[in-house]
């Protein structure tokens, strides 16, 4: 899904791209998947300032390799903390904050440096200025909003040689299943 908002009163030109680089096989030590959360039941009241907020409960133990979020021109600005199942608390101080909707930053970890346990998480709030006097809801459009989470997390449950097999089969439409169906790691 790639959408664009124009934050400007003139048209631009887009051209978007997906560069994909292949490696040796011998040279993949993990295999990352898509960790992707999202606040559907997103509601701000017009003419007011809310914050939305969930939490994305990992059912395993997983690594981090980045972290970013999305809103659109309404989002004044996303956080994300840290959240300890055991404790059932969220940390006070965010580790990443995003003032921009239109170019939100991607924090990137190092190797085995972010690792969360089974039950623990991350809590994402984005925290709105609505200036109109309708109420803003989910959606797609630039009229929308969105409130979303996303990170890349490893090791993926799939094998290498599992997810070898989907993408050598040269089939579009059956890599696009695959990567829709895999690794769904989060829950509220």
């Amino acid at each position: 899904n790639h959408h664009y908002i124009n934050p400007t009163a003139n048209d631009v030109r887009i051209n978007a791209a997906l560069n994909v680089h292949g490696m040796d096989e011998a040279d993949v030590e993990e295999v990352g998947y898509l960790i992707f959360d999202s606040d559907l039941e997103l509601s701000i009241p017009g003419s007011s300032q809310a914050t939305e907020a969930q939490t994305c409960v990992m059912h395993r133990d997983v690594n981090i390799a980045l972290v970013s979020t999305h809103s659109h021109e309404r989002g004044d600005c996303a956080t994300l903390n840290m959240y300890r199942g055991e404790a059932g608390a969220i940390t006070e101080a965010p580790f990443y904050v995003n003032k921009f909707w239109e170019a939100p930053p991607i924090l990137h970890f190092g190797l085995d440096e972010f690792q969360l346990s089974e039950g623990d998480g991350i809590h994402y709030a984005c925290h709105y200025k609505n200036a109109e006097d309708r109420e803003l809801g989910f959606g797609p459009s630039g009229s929308d909003e969105m409130c979303v989470f996303a990170a890349i997390g490893y090791p993926a449950l799939q094998t290498k040689e599992e997810i070898k097999s989907v993408f050598t089969e040269g089939d579009f439409v059956k890599v696009l299943q695959f990567a829709n169906s895999i690794n769904i790691d989060s829950y509220h």
